[in-house]
């Protein structure tokens, strides 16, 4: 979507970075909590590469500046505020769209999941799950006494029963996915890759989809063989040896020149 130039922007709440891998353009993505594309110290907030975070992380081990601060990528952390750039992107983006494409997501985390009520109210919006995510009480038929147990919880002081129960009572009515007064939600059923595959086929972006999905797997085959590449060791030189030439010539005569 991005290469035809109707991709306005990709909200994602991945921290692995897939979409970059994908070939997703930087300035068309927006990390909601973060990534590991990037990482920073806590202490004198100079910034580190990302790869050797990874390494150290993956080891088992702690990172840690040369100051003696700790290294962290710039992930949200549970409790953390979301990057400004969220924000900001969301507010402007999402009253422009006309179509909002939600994929792969149980559409339970908030303040994430309520950007599918940002959009416009003619916006068409379509779901590629498993299963129906982010419907409102009508449309999951929620019983009152479910409704008055999350309403305890969250008075109880429960974060996600708070954001829950300010998702039903206040405008997020959910996607209308079952409802008889649905006039623009659509549920697609089943996993993505295969949902999206047919997506493509019938805007005619088969092919270049194919095409896409090669150069990513060439590309990501490619960086895991250089990985997997031993790096050449150092070996400790061996002691100069006195070289000796010996020659089978015999002692060069004195040349005579006979005249006549």
């Amino acid at each position: 979507m991005a290469e035809k130039k109707v991709l306005l922007r990709n909200f994602t709440q991945n921290i692995d970075t897939l979409e970059l891998g994908a070939g997703i353009p930087e300035e068309k993505l927006v990390q909601a909590h973060g990534g590991f594309n990037s990482a920073h110290c806590l202490k004198c907030k100079k910034k580190h590469d990302p790869e050797n975070v990874r390494k150290v992380l993956f080891q088992d081990e702690i990172p840690r500046c040369d100051c003696g601060g700790l290294i962290k990528p710039d992930i949200v952390f549970f409790g953390e505020g979301l990057p400004q750039r969220f924000h900001e992107l969301s507010k402007k983006d999402f009253p422009k769209c006309d179509l909002l494409i939600i994929a792969g997501t149980s559409l339970t985390v908030h303040p994430f999941a309520g950007l599918i009520e940002d959009v416009t109210n003619d916006t068409i919006r379509i779901l590629f799950n498993r299963e129906p995510a982010g419907v409102g009480n009508e449309a999951v038929n929620i019983s009152e006494r479910a409704l008055q147990n999350i309403k305890k919880a969250a008075q109880q002081g429960d974060f996600q029963a708070i954001m829950l129960w300010s998702m039903l009572q206040g405008k997020a009515k959910g996607l209308r996915i079952g409802r008889k007064d649905n006039t623009r939600d659509i549920f697609v059923k089943g996993d993505c890759d295969p949902a999206f595959e047919e997506f493509a086929k019938l805007l005619g972006w088969e092919e270049d989809l194919k095409k896409i999905i090669a150069e990513v797997k060439a590309k990501h085959t490619s960086e895991e063989r250089k990985k997997q590449t031993p790096r050449p060791t150092k070996s400790s030189p061996e002691p100069e040896r006195k070289k000796t030439e010996l020659s089978s010539k015999e002692p060069e005569k004195k040349k005579t020149e006979l005249s006549s």
